[in-house]
């Protein structure tokens, strides 16, 4: 399984030194086109990529293939306020600015009535590079003087991409049902982590490793149901994919692995003239059922350093995690056809945090505290068989502060993001 996922997932993998994404680690959209929506649009059927949000969505777009590249430019940093306590008074920004995703979607009619459809696409991640920072190194790692850190560089990356293999039919003129099974693939790679090799069940596979390889499946299932001229509904399930353990971190996850989470979507398209189509959506995404991400610290690290009766330690199946509440999030997009040719294309989406105040520590590794997005985009079609697609996200900062766990005396962590994404897209239509 792994071998197979990771052959599929090795042009995606080529192209994106690293994934990241902007509710928690889930993208807000799948190609240009939602994307300039705010991701808004499981009743809507544009591109083949449709086939990575709501499976039914395939089933009426006809032959096409699409490809979306991003160039995702997040701001990611983190603030402490005194001094001889980890982490150091410091003010860290991440030093990888820029990142290409690509996503790739082909659909197939089969006779009239449905079809089948592959879509290739980031189903999350998240990662960050600090340079010269003592914050999360080990004894013997970090030079200090006088009280501040000269460390080394603490990184960590997750890279995740599914692979959707669906398929689709029209119930009748006004329904479509589709379903198929994801394929999961992802890497991960941490550095600079060594302080906590005292609170994990394996230390020596626990930071600074290397990449390490996991594979997973899960499923989803679709509808879409056009309840009058004007309007169309959607919903769609993604389960959970289970993913295999890590080898070279099984001394930091708990249980040693990383699940992908389930999500469930639903919305509806409301088209109020001829060249004007208004959608809403809902998504919950359920990072509270996945241990390596939800578990929370329910004791200070500098408690589980040093006393022998602490029992949730990392790696083990009960083992701290990031602390991760679901996220859910409304997403409302519009699109107007301007001319025959020329449609464009802009949404705003909201949604919470993963994050709370007393989980900022670790969260140093994985500042997802991005909550507002606002796009715009247009498709520009060229001739019967070819288009382009642009969209530009803007997301707004967002800040957490919280008490820095790691020490007795009280401190406070602020972690802050904002994100640029541009995103070109290109269709083929047969």
């Amino acid at each position: 399984m792994k071998k197979i996922v990771g052959l599929l997932a090795l042009c995606i993998f080529s192209q994106s030194g690293q994934l990241l994404a902007t509710n928690g680690m889930s993208p807000i959209g799948i190609g240009a086109q939602a994307k300039a929506m705010a991701g808004a649009g499981i009743a809507l059927s544009e591109s083949s990529l449709i086939g990575g949000y709501n499976p039914a969505g395939i089933a009426r777009v006809g032959r096409r293939f699409d490809s979306s590249l991003s160039l995702f430019n997040p701001t990611r940093s983190y603030h402490s306020e005194s001094q001889n306590i980890k982490p150091f008074a410091e003010e860290k920004k991440s030093k990888n600015p820029l990142f290409l995703i690509p996503s790739i979607g082909h659909v197939q009619p089969i006779g009239t009535h449905s079809a089948w459809g592959i879509t290739m696409y980031a189903k999350g991640g998240g990662g960050v590079a600090y340079d010269n920072t003592a914050t999360f190194s080990g004894i013997g790692q970090a030079l200090v003087n006088n009280g501040h850190g000269e460390g080394v560089w603490t990184t960590s990356e997750v890279q995740q991409v599914g692979l959707a293999l669906n398929y689709a039919i029209n119930l009748n003129d006004q329904h479509s049902i589709g379903f198929g099974p994801v394929l999961g693939f992802q890497r991960f790679n941490i550095t600079g982590i060594g302080y906590f090799k005292e609170i994990s069940t394996d230390p020596d596979n626990l930071t600074d490793n290397g990449w390490d390889n996991s594979g997973g499946i899960g499923g989803a299932i679709g509808w879409q149901g056009r309840l009058t001229s004007n309007i169309t509904l959607g919903a769609a399930y993604h389960s959970k994919l289970i993913m295999t353990k890590f080898s070279k971190y099984r001394g930091l996850f708990a249980g040693g692995k990383m699940d992908i989470p389930a999500q469930y979507i639903v919305g509806a398209t409301v088209r109020p003239t001829e060249r004007w189509q208004l959608s809403v959506d809902y998504q919950v995404i359920e990072y509270s059922k996945v241990p390596a991400l939800a578990n929370p610290h329910e004791e200070s690290m500098a408690q589980a350093v040093n006393s022998s009766t602490f029992k949730r330690i990392l790696g083990a199946d009960d083992g701290p995690g990031f602390g991760w509440d679901d996220v859910k999030i409304l997403k409302i997009g519009s699109s107007y056809r301007i001319t025959p040719t020329t449609t464009v294309r802009t949404g705003y989406s909201v949604g919470n945090s993963p994050i709370k105040g007393e989980d900022v520590l670790f969260n140093i590794l994985a500042p997802a505290v991005t909550e507002e997005h606002l796009s715009i985009g247009l498709s520009y079609r060229w001739s019967d068989d070819y288009q382009f697609n642009l969209a530009y996200i803007r997301t707004l900062e967002n800040r957490v502060t919280g008490t820095n766990t790691n020490n007795f005396v009280d401190q406070d962590l602020t972690l802050a993001m904002d994100q640029h994404d541009l995103e070109l897209g290109f269709s083929m239509l047969f």
